[in-house]
């Protein structure tokens, strides 16, 4: 399907973003661009996670393509059905889900960047995150609090759970979607259990985590739905504190 570009890209050049920051007019009318575009990207993802990932449809519409074959080696029946129940419930929903929290993880920082750094500019703040230590959404975070003094607790619940989603993604991109230090140790449950995220992975409804592997799968959906409504919420919250702080 083909989207078009909304109002607010990312922009990460200077050149490009100080253009762009004297066309978007003063903070309210930025906001409200922002707001617009956030909902319009956010259905998008919501339409494309919701229509395409129903791994349940797949698997049917590869049995029914293969049904001569089944009905031709008899023989084969289990061996078909194993290969198409590990692809259809493990391999392709591994893949594609942890891929799209790595594009949505990335989404999220783009947005929360320009956000953060075109409110420092339209209320006169400077945008100096290179004192601050830990992730990029965690600086930005700090500078909201520290700079900006938009007070948002540690607590908020769509932070904290945008927080966990950072990690599963770094432990997706750096470490293969495992636990372990190394991944060509046998996994140890009782050295599992000391890793900082393990709390994380092994309790979540929508992880499925092999604890003789050390490995973890997102096998549903709405793990990918819930960081959407996390992400929404999360801006929502900055734009009405914003918006009240400079009515």
């Amino acid at each position: 399907m083909y989207r078009n570009k909304t109002r607010i890209d990312v922009i990460m050049k200077e050149s490009r973003f100080k253009k762009y920051n004297n066309e978007i007019g003063n903070l309210s009318n930025y906001l409200t661009i922002f707001s617009e575009d956030l909902s319009n990207e956010i259905d998008f993802f919501r339409e494309q996670i919701s229509n395409n990932l129903d791994f349940i449809c797949a698997y049917n519409r590869y049995v029914g393509k293969n049904e001569k074959y089944i009905e031709d080696n008899p023989e084969k029946i289990e061996e078909f059905f194993e290969f198409a129940y590990y692809q259809y419930h493990s391999h392709f929903p591994y893949i594609i889900n942890s891929s799209l929290l790595i594009t949505l993880d990335s989404y999220f920082e783009n947005k929360f960047y320009l956000l953060t750094k075109v409110i420092s500019l339209k209320t006169q703040n400077s945008f100096n995150i290179k004192d601050k230590n830990g992730s990029n959404i965690s600086k930005y975070f700090k500078h909201l609090k520290d700079s900006l003094k938009i007070e948002i607790p540690k607590n908020n619940d769509n932070w904290i759970s945008i927080e966990k989603n950072h990690q599963i993604r770094n432990l997706i991109v750096h470490n293969n979607s495992s636990l372990l230090g190394n991944l060509s140790d046998v996994a140890d449950i009782s050295e599992l259990k000391k890793h900082k995220d393990y709390n994380t992975i092994s309790n979540c409804e929508y992880i499925e985590f092999n604890e003789l592997t050390g490995r973890f799968y997102i096998m549903d959906k709405n793990f990918l739905l819930n960081y959407l409504i996390d992400i929404t919420n999360f801006f929502k919250t900055i734009v009405e504190k914003v918006e009240l702080d400079n009515v």
